[in-house]
């Protein structure tokens, strides 16, 4: 049996998870126009990866398919990398990827760049074929999720293409006419509260992680707004708290001069009160 497939088999529950919780759960990367490109790049990511566990699995491959192997690779390779250039863009309305994700995402390049480094190191050498049981439970899930993601994506692509659609919702499931009607989208629906339960909470519970696609650009110009604003605030109330301050010396200014001048009236042998008020403001 192959190295490289035995090394893609234990990296499959990895990118399930990832793929399940975060691209279609948390985040439905598959509604965000923002994220299209990076959708498109997990797309491919998951054909390629099911071809090289489907070639690997039957054992020693022919001239084509050992070609087509280093070439299924080599995009995953490339895939990877524009997927990586991508994300920040994508994510910045998100506030970024999670820390976990960070780290599925780093396995999974890291264990794929294993992976091909030992299908060459083994390239022409006989391996035996993998057991249908512990390859079959990989390419089932694997083809159920990517054939998931990819209805979903076409699913929400078709609404916002429709004449008189606003664009694309990620969270309530729905497309919003011009006319102020709303057309559900069912079978979007019905995968998203699927997945929803066999996670265990409902659809909508995380939705504060991410905002409607439509909404992205005005949330934008909104927060450089409020930022803007909460600087000038800040500065205004510096200014005061030092004109504050500036009043409070004056008015303690005053207050010792009035002092100085009631003790010099006080004073023993003080015969004038207008020389005594002079004599006081003189120390």
């Amino acid at each position: 049996m192959s190295t490289a497939l035995w090394i893609l088999l234990v990296l499959a529950p990895l990118g399930a998870i990832d793929v399940v919780y975060y691209h279609l759960y948390r985040f439905a990367l598959y509604a965000r126009p923002a994220s299209v490109a990076e959708q498109i790049t997990h797309l491919v990511r998951q054909a390629c990866f099911l071809a090289v566990v489907a070639l690997l699995a039957m054992g020693t491959p022919g001239p084509i398919a050992r070609v087509a192997l280093v070439v299924l690779l080599a995009v995953d390779l490339v895939d990877s990398a524009v997927d990586v250039l991508l994300e920040p863009r994508s994510r910045a309305a998100l506030g970024g990827l999670p820390p976990f994700e960070y780290f599925l995402h780093f396995v999974g390049t890291f264990g794929s760049g294993l992976a091909s480094a030992a299908y060459l190191l083994e390239y022409g050498k006989p391996f035996a074929a993998a057991p249908v049981w512990m390859v079959a439970p990989t390419l089932i899930l694997g083809a159920a999720l990517l054939g998931l993601e990819s209805a979903l994506f076409r699913a929400r692509g078709s609404a916002a293409a429709r004449p008189g659609a606003a664009g694309w919702r990620s969270v309530s499931g729905r497309v919003r006419a011009r006319g102020g009607g709303t057309r559900a989208q069912p079978t979007v629906k019905l995968f998203e509260d699927a997945i929803g339960f066999v996670i265990g909470r409902r659809p909508r519970a995380r939705a504060r992680h991410r905002l409607p696609a439509t909404d992205e650009a005005q949330h934008a110009t909104f927060a450089g707004a409020h930022a803007t604003i909460g600087r000038e605030r800040f500065r205004a109330a510096v200014e005061a708290r030092e004109r504050q301050h500036q009043d409070i010396g004056r008015r303690g200014v005053g207050r010792d001069r009035r002092l100085r001048s009631r003790a010099a009236l006080r004073r023993p042998g003080a015969r004038d009160g207008d020389a005594a008020v002079r004599w006081g403001r003189s120390r």
